[in-house]
């Protein structure tokens, strides 16, 4: 949701002014799919947003968000 407005803003106001560090935020459905299958530590949830949101799929702002 980092890659859509107002959760673009809250992102960055809740990091102290910067995106979050790349190694935490998510990067790919595959990876995350296999590491929750793998890990039992790693509960995650599909947020509804996922369903009928694709833009948060998508960077349209331009955002650099680092690399891992």
């Amino acid at each position: 949701m980092a890659r859509v407005q107002p959760y673009l803003e809250a992102c960055v106001e809740l990091h102290g002014k910067q995106f979050d560090q790349p190694d935490r935020t998510f990067s790919s459905m595959e990876g995350s799919l296999k590491n929750s299958l793998s890990d039992s530590s790693d509960v995650r949830e599909l947020i509804p947003e996922f369903y009928f949101m694709p833009e948060m799929f998508v960077n349209l702002n331009k955002c650099n968000f680092g690399r891992k």
